[in-house]
């Protein structure tokens, strides 16, 4: 089924928008719900999978995708709605999550402060104990699937395509579906037994990435290739960090903790980073941004907010003239205009005293 912009999918629910990604068997849109004026995201397969591959067994796997998704509900899991047949053609409908991945946040120039860096991967790492508390493996954790929201410190795991139920006895036949630097060895074996540990490989990785902006070294290279330490691009991170990351990194599964829980447990406890505001446009610099000022205590930052300069210029003149005013009365020196001569003082009372003015010769 060829799909494009502006199609109208299950009688007018759902109106596809654009491409959001493209993989070697899905693709992925940002849509629109109709009745709901929501937007969503919906997958499906490639249109043209139909030919040299065992097309069943995808529209299978696809189906246990959705399955998995909707098995897995917790605050940092993307979250599935709803999965149709149309047309020949399997969707699966989720929550669209605004924001970027966190392989488009960081770079070798701009990797995360230690302290971001640990409150995304502790949000993903209690995503994938609830994942593994439902008898799965995600098996392709990386920053690449991790979706910020925008505006927010808070992080979503994406991309279940090749997630499977674990066989804690039994070895697995592998996809051969990984990415390099994420994946551990057991990953790279046509056949081998997976476990929690797996996904402990990636987040280490993950993190690794976060805190450096450069991808750990291959599984399969590592006994060759040295793992650079995490000092030369970040020399703020802890070494407690550092160790508890190479932990999680160690080649041989049985070497590692073999639960998220067990390796979030290793990670020293550093103060929460401050909140993500929205995006906003900056503000033009001025002259004298970076001087030091004089900070007067009408413009202090804490506080009241000061009143404009024209209101208090407005308020000392005021004042001024009155008490100028009240004065001149009191002392008789403005009696002598004629706007000022009265027969009585003010306010007049019964008891107070006349002043007579002698008339004039």
């Amino acid at each position: 089924m060829q799909l494009a912009a502006g199609q109208i999918l299950q009688g007018n629910k759902y109106i596809l928008q654009k491409v959001l990604g493209q993989g070697g068997f899905g693709v992925t849109y940002q849509a629109s719900h109709m009745y709901l004026d929501q937007p969503v995201v919906i997958k499906t397969l490639q249109p043209n999978l139909a030919t040299g591959l065992d097309l069943k067994n995808l529209r299978q796997r696809f189906l246990r995708e959705a399955r998995h998704l909707a098995r897995c509900q917790h605050p940092h899991i993307v979250r599935v709605l709803d999965f149709f047949e149309e047309d020949g053609g399997l969707f699966m409908v989720m929550d669209y999550v605004p924001g970027q991945t966190l392989d488009e946040v960081v770079s070798p120039k701009q990797p995360l402060a230690p302290s971001l860096a640990l409150q995304y991967i502790r949000q993903i790492g209690r995503a994938l104990v609830a994942v593994h508390g439902q008898g799965l493996l995600h098996r392709d954790v990386k920053p690449q699937n991790i979706i910020r929201r925008q505006g927010t410190n808070s992080v979503v795991l994406i991309d279940f395509g090749i997630a499977r139920e674990q066989s804690i006895h039994a070895e697995q036949v592998q996809t051969g579906i990984f990415t390099d630097g994420y994946a551990p060895l057991e990953q790279y074996l046509p056949q081998s037994r997976l476990s929690p540990a797996t996904d402990v490989y990636s987040l280490a990785a993950t993190l690794y990435f976060l805190l450096g902006g450069n991808s750990p070294v291959a599984a399969p290279l590592r006994n060759r290739v040295r793992l650079p330490s995490l000092k030369q691009w970040s020399p703020e991170v802890p070494p407690a960090l550092e160790v508890a990351i190479l932990r999680g990194l160690e080649i041989e599964a049985d070497a590692r903790p073999q639960t998220v829980q067990a390796w979030l447990e290793l990670l020293p406890e550093m103060a929460p980073p401050p909140l993500v505001r929205p995006e906003t446009r900056p503000a033009k610099p001025s002259k004298n941004q970076g001087k030091a000022k004089p900070m007067s205590p009408s413009h202090s930052s804490s506080g009241p907010h000061p009143a404009p300069r024209s209101l208090l210029y407005i308020s000392f003149w005021a004042g001024f003239l009155g008490a100028a005013l009240g004065l001149g009365l009191r002392l008789g020196i403005l009696t002598a205009l004629p706007m000022f001569r009265h027969d009585q003082s003010f306010p007049p009372q019964p008891n107070w005293p006349v002043t007579v003015t002698s008339p004039s010769p």
